[in-house]
């Protein structure tokens, strides 16, 4: 296994091994910037146990998981079309990871997890009519 693999492996098992914590019980006083809810990577979930929405938490003074979900203004996730969809979300906090590591983590997350509301997704029927509208490549 790659040290790639490994990473994926240990990053999903951390944050899907805690516990869910219900949307509507996000508040400031337990969530926010003067808690531990800040420097890691947080998986929003619908009724199922697939995530739907995968971000991350950086390390600075005003962010908090309820500052990215609820109390962000105009950048909360609750100003998206899609939040009201969710139910609860795991959080796993990353001592000691700057935030690029956690860009990368969350990135790798993502690629695993491939949640419906991160990043433009390719259907296979989209993936068909892309192949069939490039030209081939030889790889020798």
């Amino acid at each position: 296994m790659s040290s790639i693999d490994i990473l994926k492996n240990k990053v999903i098992c951390l944050v899907e091994s805690q516990e869910y914590i219900n949307i509507d019980t996000i508040t400031s006083k337990d969530h926010g910037i003067k808690t531990t809810y800040k420097q890691g990577l947080y998986f929003l979930y619908e009724d199922s146990d697939q995530p739907v929405y995968i971000g991350k938490i950086g390390d600075f003074d005003n962010t908090s998981l309820y500052s990215r979900l609820i109390g962000h203004g105009s950048g909360a996730h609750n100003q998206e079309f899609w939040f009201k969809t969710i139910k609860k979300c795991k959080f796993n906090r990353f001592i000691g990871l700057d935030n690029k590591q956690l860009f990368q983590i969350e990135r790798l997350a993502i690629s695993v997890k491939n949640p419906k509301f991160n990043d433009t997704k390719v259907t296979i029927d989209e993936a068909q009519t892309i192949i069939n509208a490039i030209p081939p490549c030889s790889i020798e």
